[in-house]
């Protein structure tokens, strides 16, 4: 559990994949271990690109995660990535219902306070939403690095592309999808050479991205149409 864990939050070229088999590993040991079940959901969407997950792979992370919350109801860790599992798939509502249940079990948790401030964001509540992720990192202040992912997306969504950029900037190895969100940010400032360079990196990492292939379901129609306007000025394929 713990060493996939250390892969899960990991950006090497494997390091989802090997959180995948760890986890799957930890529930063929102990199958009521119900947050190594919930890591395993969430473990098999992130390998296939978060809210870009296959509905396949999204329902059938959806059934384990579920499972998990109903082996250990007082897990605020299961709440809240069967709450994230549900944000990927659109339904806010039900991811709004477990990110709550996840916060009164501990309101100190610092991955939901971060997580909760996403779906401020999606409700139109951009500041408090900013606000959350902030608390998020004073709550936990060496906190994984996608936290600055989830500070750089609710900073774009509220138009402040420069403070974005940064925040996006602070990722250390990013992956396609972070350099595509730089270079997204740098085109909507008109910073065209280095919206340019950052579209380039990404494609190098991934060279069959299609910016017509995002699903964006855990953002407002408005939001995600803003973002796949920044990409296209950066110079990323349709």
């Amino acid at each position: 559990m713990l060493r996939g864990l250390k892969h899960l939050r990991g950006y090497g070229p494997d390091d989802n994949k090997r959180a995948v088999e760890l986890f799957q590993q930890a529930v063929d040991l102990d199958p009521d271990y119900a947050r190594a079940r919930a890591y395993r959901a969430f473990a098999d969407v992130v390998l296939h690109g978060y809210s870009d997950a296959p509905d396949d792979v999204l329902d059938q992370a959806l059934a384990l995660a579920t499972t998990a919350v109903e082996l250990d109801e007082c897990d605020g860790h299961c709440h809240f990535l069967l709450g994230v599992i549900q944000r990927y798939r659109g339904d806010i509502d039900s991811a709004e219902r477990h990110y709550q249940r996840a916060l009164a079990l501990n309101p100190n948790d610092a991955n939901v306070v971060v997580g909760s401030g996403r779906l401020l964001a999606y409700r139109g509540h951009l500041e408090e939403g900013i606000d959350r992720v902030r608390e998020g990192m004073r709550l936990n202040p060496y906190h994984p690095e996608w936290y600055w992912v989830n500070l750089g997306s609710v900073l774009y969504e509220a138009g402040k592309y420069a403070d974005a950029a940064a925040a996006f900037g602070r990722v250390t190895a990013p992956g396609y999808w972070v350099m595509c969100r730089i270079a997204g940010c740098y085109a909507q400032l008109g910073r065209m050479d280095e919206a340019n360079v950052a579209a380039s990196n990404a494609l190098r990492l991934r060279p069959d991205f299609s910016v017509a292939k995002l699903r964006l379901r855990e953002c407002q129609p408005a939001v995600a149409e803003r973002i796949r306007d920044g990409l296209r000025k950066a110079g990323l394929p349709e």
